[in-house]
C-alpha cells in the first residue's frame, strides 16, 4: 500500500497487477514469448504467461496510484497445488530508486574522471603485486606510444621495456620494494621510449 499508494480494498479483486506496470515495457519484453498477431490484444492472459515463464522476475518500473514512476526489483514465484497446477503467484518487489540514483551518480563521476584525465593527459593504472598483472586504460598506451590493439605482451612488460635504459634499474628497484612489502607508495619520474625511438618524461604515482 505505502509503495503504490493503494489501498488493499482498492486491489484485492477489483484490479489486476499489470496495472503497475508501463503498458509499452510489458509488451516490449513479452515480444519473445507472444506471436505478433497477440501483441496488439495484449492482456492479463499476456501478463500470466510472461510470470509462467519467469520473465516477470527482473527490474522494471512501477507506476502509483498518483501515476508517479519508479523503479522496482521483482521476483515471481509461481505458487502450485499438490498435482503441480499453478493456481497463482507470489510477487515479491523492491524499490530500487536509491540504488539507481547511486548508479547513476557513480556512472556521471566516471565520466567526470575520465574527462578530467583526458584534458589533463593522464593514465590510469593498476597493478596486482601477487600475480604481476597489471591494467592499463586507453590513456596509458597513448602516453607510451603504442596502439592497445598491436601489443600481446602484458602491461607489466610493456612498462619495463618502455623504459629508458638509464631508468629502468632504479624504478624496478621501487616495484620489488613495494612487492615485499618495504614500501607503499609508488611516486617516481622517468623517460619512456616511444616505437619511434623518441624520448618523453612520465611521471606515475601509486
Amino acid at each position: 500500500e505505502k509503495m503504490l499508494g493503494y489501498s488493499m480494498g482498492e486491489v484485492v479483486g477489483k484490479i489486476t497487477p499489470e496495472i503497475f506496470f508501463d503498458h509499452q515495457e510489458l509488451i516490449d519484453r513479452s515480444s519473445n514469448i507472444l506471436p505478433e498477431e497477440d501483441r496488439n490484444t495484449w492482456g492479463f492472459s499476456s501478463f500470466l504467461a510472461m510470470a509462467s515463464q519467469g520473465i516477470l522476475s527482473n527490474e522494471w518500473i512501477n507506476i502509483r496510484k498518483d501515476g508517479s514512476r519508479f523503479p522496482v526489483e521483482l521476483s515471481v514465484t509461481s505458487l502450485k497445488d499438490d498435482d503441480e497446477k499453478t493456481i497463482g503467484f507470489l510477487s515479491i518487489r523492491k524499490d530500487i530508486s536509491d540504488r539507481k540514483q547511486a548508479e547513476l551518480e557513480l556512472q556521471k563521476n566516471t565520466e567526470r574522471l575520465a574527462l578530467a584525465l583526458k584534458s589533463g593527459s593522464i593514465g590510469c593504472w593498476e597493478w596486482n603485486v601477487q600475480q604481476n598483472i597489471g591494467f592499463w586504460d586507453d590513456r596509458m598506451y597513448e602516453l607510451y606510444g603504442l596502439c592497445k590493439e598491436t601489443y600481446s605482451q602484458s602491461v607489466c612488460e610493456i612498462w619495463a621495456n618502455s623504459l629508458h635504459p638509464d631508468d629502468r634499474t632504479a624504478n624496478e628497484m621501487i616495484l620489488q620494494q613495494i612487492a615485499t612489502g618495504q614500501i607503499d607508495e609508488y611516486d617516481a619520474e622517468f623517460r619512456v621510449v616511444h616505437p619511434d625511438g623518441s624520448i618523453h618524461f612520465n611521471k606515475a604515482y601509486g
